[in-house]
């Protein structure tokens, strides 16, 4: 009789866990990312008293005689569907909308996981958590561990944008201010007749060919006194040199049909002729530099952030230009895009930054995806750390391998159902009272055994 008193104390100390469940749950109904957890329950042992006997030729069989000893906690498992949205308007307050997880390393080099992104900068412009901890970048679309790296934003630049005296033998489709599309333009010579010349970027690919392909189409049979240069003493430009002897003027205008845009791209349409009888086009490609600040005064500071929904940030300087990143042309790997203030737009190799002042990786939020989120272990702070049966956490970025994509202004909300928790409260209660009730009735046939041995 007495195993009824030790069943009912552990249906009392099973509920009592699971209001202790209830209870951080109700408390963290306000804690931005939280994930509520529940309990599930398991028997434990049964006392057989019969086996039971299978059926004889004469005699059908007998199902077994068994006991009930108790409950058990089975495990507890977290919810991790998403929270809702709470707008901020705080640029670096993040939500991950859909599956995966931030990322962030503590000072012992420790990587933890986070549905939390109420994050911040620093003085040194690191991007850390509530409790300090660095949120960790990347610069890899995919990756199978994590990176080392932190999201560090440079305070301050020092930018040197030059011409590309080395454009011409450059591949036309990687120039960084000019984009000529095949088709044709016109030109005339001494307000002439016009010649039509095509723009063919396949058949020559580099600037300095397509150069030398359109003096031979200007050449024959209309004049020879033109001649097109890519001249890298003035810095990246296209220019169509005209003898004076043979002509005083050229004219570019856009075809009626087939047109190219290599006109409004290299800004020959409104050019005009020099002292030396020239034609000079825009600066068609750049290279941008940015070194290490040595003189504060020659620096330009940080004016405002922006971030990506795959999480890479923007940032905008004093000056109006604004340094980013883009993925590359192994669609794997980030690089730098440097914008100037008047949206020339310059990209990949052509953007030369100290990795003393910044790498990609620090201008990309690295996302977790974790195999099991139950085996994740909770630390605190909103944080998890890799568990025994996390199984395989692969790393990436927003809207990519299945993850969500960064939402910012805004923060995620607890995913806590407070009617759910009320009822599953009142069910926990009912349990230590009537788990209560079995251990007092049994208490009470006890003592009547022992009244009647008096």
């Amino acid at each position: 009789m007495s195993q009824s008193l030790y069943t009912s104390i552990g249906g009392i100390s099973a509920a009592q866990l699971e209001l202790n469940v209830i209870s951080n749950n109700v408390a963290n109904l306000n804690t931005t990312g939280y994930k509520s957890s529940a309990v599930s329950f398991s028997d434990v042992f049964y006392s057989t008293l019969s086996a039971g006997t299978g059926t004889s030729g004469t005699a059908g069989g007998t199902n077994p005689t068994q006991i009930g000893i108790g409950v058990q906690v089975n495990s507890t498992t977290k919810n991790f569907d998403s929270g809702t949205w709470i707008a901020t308007g705080k640029t670096t307050d993040l939500m991950l909308q859909g599956n995966g997880f931030f990322t962030a390393e503590s000072s012992s080099g420790e990587v933890f996981y986070t549905r939390a992104g109420n994050f911040s900068f620093d003085s040194n412009g690191n991007l850390v958590t509530s409790n300090g901890y660095k949120v960790i970048g990347t610069d890899k679309v995919s990756a199978t561990s994590s990176s080392l790296d932190a999201i560090q934003i440079p305070q301050l630049i020092i930018p040197s944008i030059n011409a590309n005296d080395n454009f011409f033998s450059k591949d036309i489709t990687k120039l960084n201010n000019c984009s000529p599309t095949d088709g044709t333009f016109d030109v005339s010579i001494n307000a002439g007749a016009s010649k039509n010349i095509t723009v063919d970027t396949t058949a020559y690919p580099t600037m300095g060919a397509l150069a030398a392909n359109i003096q031979a189409q200007i050449g024959a049979p209309l004049v020879s006194g033109v001649t097109v240069t890519c001249d890298a003493t003035t810095g990246g430009t296209i220019k169509f040199a005209v003898d004076n002897t043979i002509a005083t003027s050229l004219s570019f205008t856009n075809s009626a049909t087939n047109q190219s845009n290599f006109l409004i791209q290299t800004g020959l349409a409104t050019a005009t002729i020099d002292a030396t009888h020239t034609y000079t086009s825009n600066i068609l490609d750049y290279n941008a530099d940015i070194s290490q600040v040595t003189s504060v005064p020659a620096a330009t500071k940080i004016n405002s952030y922006s971030i990506g929904d795959d999480g890479a940030l923007q940032a905008k300087y004093a000056n109006g230009d604004s340094l980013s990143v883009q993925v590359g042309m192994d669609g794997n790997t980030y690089e730098f895009v440097y914008t100037t203030a008047a949206n020339t737009i310059i990209s990949g190799s052509n953007v030369n930054v100290d990795p003393n002042v910044a790498v990609p990786a620090n201008f990309v939020i690295q996302l977790a995806s974790v195999t099991n989120t139950d085996g994740l272990l909770a630390r605190g702070s909103n944080l998890f750390g890799a568990g025994t049966n996390s199984g395989r956490i692969l790393y990436s970025v927003g809207n990519h391998m299945g993850l969500g994509n960064v939402a910012s202004g805004g923060l995620e909300a607890s995913n806590v159902d407070l009617s759910s928790e009320f009822s599953r409260m009142i069910l926990a209660q009912r349990a230590v009272q009537a788990n209560s009730r079995v251990f007092t009735t049994t208490s009470t046939i006890m003592d009547t055994i022992v009244a009647m041995g008096r």
